[in-house]
């Protein structure tokens, strides 16, 4: 499978326009991970973000008996890794729980915007809509 089709396949992606697909899919590559590979560690620096193309992928932490405890199990179409961009690094390990693949893209192609709404009533309120915004390629060079 190449990255455009994987990216025509990715619910994230299908308010995206085709030319937009076809210049992130330029980015993009795909890899696979057999059954039990590490997709990216704890703690590791987020410089990429990683979608489940095919498989079974799991986010885990190591407790502090050292036991393995999973927090989420994903199917493919997933962002494995929201929270990097958020953060400088994993807050979890994902590990494939078969044979999977995994689009890659680079971190930097992108940035969280946060749309905040305010609604009066009975008080304030606060919303939150978050979303990914590609960067320029000049931006990149």
């Amino acid at each position: 499978m190449t990255a455009k089709e994987a990216l025509e396949k990715a619910d994230f992606f299908s308010a995206a326009s085709a030319g937009s697909r076809d210049e992130i899919a330029g980015f993009a590559y795909i890899r696979r991970y057999g059954k039990g590979a590490r997709v990216f560690y704890d703690r590791e620096a987020s410089t990429c973000l990683y979608f489940l193309v095919e498989g079974v992928a799991s986010l885990y932490k190591i407790n502090s008996l050292g036991e393995k405890k999973v927090i989420f199990v994903y199917g493919p179409g997933n962002l494995l890794n929201e929270d990097s961009l958020q953060r400088l690094t994993s807050a979890v390990t994902c590990e494939a729980r078969e044979d999977s693949l995994v689009m890659v893209l680079p971190a930097e192609l992108f940035k969280l915007g946060k749309d905040y709404g305010v609604c009066s009533g009975d008080g304030t309120l606060i919303e939150m809509n978050s979303s990914i915004l590609l960067r320029p390629k000049q931006a990149l060079r």
